[in-house]
């Protein structure tokens, strides 16, 4: 992962993260598959920032009540922190 970290601040990443440069990891999940991991990413980019927020500092059990709406925390119903 520091790779990736490395390539972002190098400006090799998104211009998303390019105008927010250096960039610093501070959560990482491992899943078995990309689409797993691609999934998860769009799904956090999604949340508020007090969600992501209660997750970098590992409070998983504020992460429900964090949700926007009344369907849960991802469109497709698919939640990793179960």
């Amino acid at each position: 992962m520091s790779a990736r970290v490395h390539q972002h601040n190098l400006g090799l990443g998104a211009e998303y993260t390019r105008r927010r440069l250096p960039v610093e990891l501070v959560w990482s999940h491992e899943t078995e598959k990309i689409d797993e991991a691609f999934g998860l990413e769009k799904q956090i980019q999604n949340w508020s920032r007090a969600k992501r927020i209660a997750l970098i500092e590992g409070r998983f059990k504020d992460l429900p009540g964090l949700a926007r709406g009344r369907t849960g925390w991802s469109k497709r119903g698919v939640n990793y922190f179960d």
